[in-house]
């Protein structure tokens, strides 16, 4: 599943009728759009995530009178983002996944994991997400 280009993201159209959307139809139908058809927790996610590629791909903007002059230009700019960077969309499959880690390695020192697990991994741990995902490996 691509998230660029499969119907993911729930919305209400215009006229008040649920939809679901990818992420390109979000801003090629923006227009059509009247509001993202979701829970306080996951609006909050998604506009994080569609304003993390507007501003990706505007370079910006850098202040108010900027976004001022770039609103014309999110749309088309995003759309360009999503097309050279569709390949980092995929949610499934070989290869690189969205936000995913395909090469997890087994927990071999129940200390050192304990000490991680507290203190979290990489830049995530300033959001507090801390370890994303802990699967339990069966015994062989």
């Amino acid at each position: 599943m691509n998230l660029t280009t499969e119907g993911w993201v729930p919305i209400v159209w215009d006229n008040g009728k649920p939809g679901i959307v990818s992420l390109r139809e979000v801003f090629q139908l923006g227009g059509q759009i009247r509001d993202l058809a979701a829970r306080p927790h996951e609006r909050i996610a998604l506009m994080r995530l569609l304003i993390c590629i507007a501003q990706a791909a505007l370079d910006g903007p850098a202040d108010y009178d900027d976004w001022k002059d770039c609103q014309p230009h999110v749309a088309p700019a995003s759309l360009e983002y999503l097309d050279r960077w569709q390949y980092a969309f995929e949610l499934f499959g070989d290869g690189q996944r969205f936000l995913q880690i395909s090469e997890l390695e087994k927990v071999t020192d129940p200390t050192k994991f304990c000490e991680t697990f507290r203190h979290g991994i990489g830049s995530a741990k300033a959001f507090g997400f801390g370890l994303l995902l802990i699967a339990p490996v069966s015994a062989p």
